[in-house]
């Protein structure tokens, strides 16, 4: 199955899933995590809420 994984780097949330070639989310894979300002100002903060979506 090829899959492509999503990133949505907001300023509030980071959220990710893994979508097949005809746009549909795979079921169980979209994770989102809160960012919080710190995200805003401390570029590790981004880098942190990044790892956590991706390891889920």
């Amino acid at each position: 199955m090829n899959v492509t994984m999503a990133l949505d780097l907001g300023g509030t949330k980071v959220e990710a899933a893994l979508v097949r070639a005809d746009g549909t989310v795979v079921e169980g894979t979209r994770s989102r995590a809160a960012t919080g300002a710190a995200v805003a100002a401390d570029r590790a903060a981004g880098e942190r809420a990044i790892a956590q979506v991706v390891r889920h």
